[in-house]
């Protein structure tokens, strides 16, 4: 919370010193993670302007640190065998070639059929 606060202060310092107002966080959270709001007051005329660069201070400061990280939803599969906890992940090999009805035919590099012969 303590960097968004620093990088609103960093570009907002004329607002805060007409305002009186210090930028906040809000938190809620979820059951992904957690939600922070940067609030802070600025010049209507320049809200888009000041909103990009507080996101690109926020985002070099995340950058620099090795304790901060953005968090992204996706989905970690867990295998699970018998009654075992779970199985530390492998890497997938290959799948094997199936049969090809088009056995013996050459495929044609980049065609509209996505690399199957063309036939007249």
């Amino acid at each position: 919370m303590q960097t968004l606060i620093e990088c609103a202060r960093t570009v907002t310092p004329q607002v805060i010193a007409a305002t009186g107002f210090q930028p906040v966080v809000r938190s809620e959270l979820f059951d992904s993670g957690v939600m922070m709001r940067l609030r802070y007051q600025t010049v209507a005329a320049d809200r888009e302007r000041i909103s990009s660069d507080i996101v690109g201070e926020i985002v070099t400061a995340f950058a620099a640190s090795d304790r901060l990280d953005s968090a992204y939803p996706h989905t970690v599969v867990e295998l699970r065998s018998g009654n075992t906890r779970s199985m530390s992940p492998t890497p997938c090999a290959p799948a094997a070639a199936a049969p090809s009805a088009l056995q013996g035919q050459a495929a044609v590099p980049n065609s509209p059929q996505g690399g199957l012969p063309q036939h007249g």
